[in-house]
């Protein structure tokens, strides 16, 4: 075993007192594609401090998993991903700043409206149940950085923290999600992979919301860029495969990776980002047959949901376990247009990113487009002690991936920037059906 990730798991792992609780391996049927997939359950999240033990309990889903095409990676990838939720739901009250916006000084704080959420009509529906912030009411505030010049700012903290007691109505603005929520050895590492998802996801949903194709890769070219053991899951028999380019104007490489039984309904995606596209590609199909096991697990359930119950990101997949459905997704790779991402790249073996230049490239770029980037260290005492850096990063300005029937932000600020960028008419409605991220 990987001595350091011995070293981690002997302080971190125990059924009563650990974060982690335990690590299991899923074992895979025959007609499985063959990946190593890890599940943990980390402790329940909470701090103990004076306010701490009087905030309510937030209830929350404990497991967490990894995939990798070898077992160490598939582990440390569940770990990194069980200690970051834990982390993502524990802040101390007393820590909490309280004030109204209007009362904050100039570029001291991020602005609520400038996150992308909900439209006007939304607003109005007495019936909708997310609240559009009033600056003149008092909402909850923590610290956190932002990333073009490293200056504290206010950040609101109903956005930062899965488990926030929300005082007021006007902090309800919209549910917690784990985007930009990342796990690293470093700030950098942490912050660099936050924001790469909240790149993948954007692109994701504004291809979503436009209905619009992806860009084809071709499967022999990606096999010829990919490690031998990579291959074997391109080449996987018994699943039929979709690479597609969904980088958007911002230019940093984004993979969509489509597997679906030939007999079977479903649809198994996996999605990412990054300045290298091999390490995209690869991560993004990884990220594609973990789903697609997953998808194969589901039919064992015989299960059936409808479009008014889903709730959870698991559910938008088992969604599209039932027949009929698939149209719905199919122009994501309905286009002939061929991307050009991976011509001319051959396999390497990898070396260790530079996240400390990764991090200054993505924030520079975002920034120059209009599109600045933040992070709140959210690393809990216990967490930090271990040599780990727990980050959020966020990009308001970048469109939110949403989860769960009548939940779609309707926000048209970026999605507009999206349909010029792709010389679309800018009065297309926003696709609303049910997608099938994982």
């Amino acid at each position: 075993m990987d001595p350091k990730l011995f070293k981690l798991l002997d302080r971190v792992l125990d059924l009563e007192y650990g974060i982690i609780r335990y690590i299991k391996e899923i074992p895979l049927m025959p007609d499985e594609p063959d990946i190593f997939i890890a599940i943990t359950e980390f402790q329940d999240p909470f701090i103990v401090s004076q306010e701490g033990e009087s905030r309510k309990r937030f209830q929350m889903g404990k497991q967490s998993a990894g995939a990798a095409l070898d077992r160490v990676s598939a582990i440390w990838s569940a770990i990194g991903e069980g200690i970051e939720r834990y982390a993502g739901a524990i802040y101390d009250p007393q820590l909490i700043t309280w004030a109204a916006s209007n009362e904050l000084d100039n570029d001291s704080f991020v602005d609520p409206n400038d996150f992308i959420l909900f439209s006007r009509d939304q607003y109005n529906d007495p019936n909708f149940k997310y609240e559009k912030h009033d600056p003149k009411i008092p909402i909850g505030w923590t610290i956190g950085k932002r990333l073009r010049d490293q200056k504290n700012i206010y950040f609101p903290a109903s956005l930062a923290y899965f488990a926030y007691d929300n005082k007021h109505k006007s902090e309800f603005l919209t549910d917690s999600y784990s985007t930009g929520l990342a796990c690293g050895p470093t700030e950098e590492w942490a912050v660099c992979s936050g924001l790469y998802e909240v790149i993948e996801r954007d692109a994701y949903a504004l291809h979503w919301a436009a209905r619009q194709p992806a860009k084809k890769i071709d499967l022999d070219q990606a096999i010829a860029c990919a490690s031998p053991d990579l291959q074997k899951l391109l080449q996987h028999e018994g699943v039929d495969l979709f690479l597609g380019d969904i980088t958007t104007e911002l230019g940093v490489p984004t993979i969509l990776v489509i597997a679906k039984h030939p007999d079977k309904p479903g649809i198994a995606l996996g999605a990412s980002t990054n300045l290298c596209a091999k390490t995209a590609l690869r991560k993004a199909v990884v990220e594609c047959f973990h789903t697609f096991n997953w998808c194969i697990e589901m039919h064992r359930w015989n299960k059936r949901v409808e479009e008014q119950d889903v709730k959870a990101f698991s559910d938008h997949v088992l969604y599209y376990l039932q027949e009929g459905r698939e149209h719905q997704a199919e122009f994501f790779w309905s286009s002939t247009e061929r991307s050009t991402l991976l011509d001319g790249l051959e396999f390497t073996p990898s070396t260790t990113p530079d996240h400390v230049h990764d991090q200054k490239t993505i924030v520079n770029l975002l920034d120059d487009l209009g599109h600045p980037s933040y992070v709140i260290d959210i690393s809990p005492e216990d967490v930090a002690s271990l040599g780990l850096r727990v980050t959020r990063a966020v990009i308001p300005s970048l469109q939110p991936m949403w989860c769960g029937f009548g939940r779609v932000p309707l926000d048209r600020r970026r999605f507009n920037q999206f349909l010029a960028y792709k010389e679309k008419d800018l009065n297309t409605p926003i696709n609303q059906e049910i997608h099938p991220f994982p």
